[in-house]
């Protein structure tokens, strides 16, 4: 990796710090200085999202001014539903700026495009339906399945593991991954494709 994808790679992990802090989400993160003395407790904050299984997509300013955004972050609470329940919640602040910050570095290391959302939240008659673990961080809105599309799924899984706060899971054979806000933990699973397993299979995780 260049010096200077490098330099822009470590900006956003600042960003990513200074996000999660402002979240709460202090887990052993330092409050590193942030490169132009950016505030980032009142930077804009937008996620791109789109969620194929229901042909939507939803790009927004979720955090503006140090305050969440009611109407936006409803948005964002409706894509990541749960799909086959037609179930929403409140999904953590902590897991949207984890995206927010991903989000930034990909747009700077490659080009900018949305996450693409494959599970959100989950109610746990889909997760059992799925063959998803229990417990698991999908109820409690803290965990999504996800991918950037045009990136491959070792720069993705690269990506994911330069932001990892908790945990990480990688499904090769489905290209996709999944990432929460619990314990810091990493595993590979693999198997046959999403669509080789019916309805909701591309929601398997942790």
């Amino acid at each position: 990796m260049k010096s200077q994808e490098r330099r822009r790679i470590v900006q956003c992990m600042q960003y990513a710090v200074a996000a999660c802090l402002a979240a709460g989400q202090t887990r052993s993160l330092c409050a590193w200085a942030v490169p132009g003395g950016a505030d980032l407790s009142t930077s804009p904050r937008e996620l791109w999202i789109t969620r194929p299984q229901a042909q939507e997509s939803a790009r927004v300013v979720y955090w503006a001014d140090g305050v969440l955004l009611p109407d936006c972050y409803r948005a964002i609470n409706r894509i990541y539903r749960d799909l086959q329940a037609n179930v929403e919640r409140p999904i953590a602040l902590g897991l949207l700026n984890l995206n927010y910050a991903m989000q930034r570095a990909v747009a700077q290391r490659w080009s900018p495009r949305p996450m693409v959302l494959l599970s959100g939240f989950r109610t746990p008659q889909t997760n059992r339906r799925v063959g998803g673990v229990e417990p698991s961080t999908h109820f409690t809105g803290e965990a999504d399945d996800f991918v950037f599309a045009g990136l491959s799924i070792q720069d993705n899984f690269r990506l994911a593991r330069l932001f990892q706060v908790g945990g990480l899971g990688l499904y090769p054979d489905r290209g996709s991954l999944h990432k929460d806000l619990g314990a810091p933990r990493v595993w590979i699973e693999y198997g046959r494709a999403a669509s080789e397993r019916g309805p909701g299979a591309s929601a398997l995780g942790r």
